[in-house]
């Protein structure tokens, strides 16, 4: 049994990581009250990662890259309300949100999501 939730695992991370692959290009740029991020993907293996003023970029990016892929989930059917709501499960004081994802077909989509909250500390 422990055997085939180490396959099932296994594939899991493979089926997320081929769901990145899949795509030409991902773009997410946030805003929140503590400052600005962005996470870049264009195939087939240039990442970036930006924290402010720190920037990742190859090996040093990817897992960041792949972290929000996965949590966003992207697809031609999704809303900005959608992938607004998961990135704030990580990022509660979001302020905006840029999202552009290009398909295996080279379709460019783009959902852009701003608070019409003002966020107080």
């Amino acid at each position: 049994m422990a055997l085939v939730m180490m396959v099932s695992v296994g594939t899991l991370e493979r089926a997320e990581a081929d769901e990145l692959m899949e795509s030409f290009g991902l773009r997410v740029t946030i805003e929140t009250k503590d400052g600005g991020y962005q996470w870049r993907f264009d195939s087939p293996d240039l990442y970036e990662f930006q924290d402010g003023d720190r920037v990742l970029r190859s090996e040093d990016a990817k897992e960041h890259v792949e972290n929000m892929s996965k949590q966003l989930h992207v697809n031609e059917k999704v809303t900005a309300d959608q992938l607004a709501e998961r990135i704030k499960q990580h990022f509660p004081k979001l302020r905006k949100m840029d999202v552009r994802w290009k398909n295996g077909e080279g379709e460019l989509y783009t959902w852009r999501w701003k608070s019409e909250q003002v966020l107080v500390d």
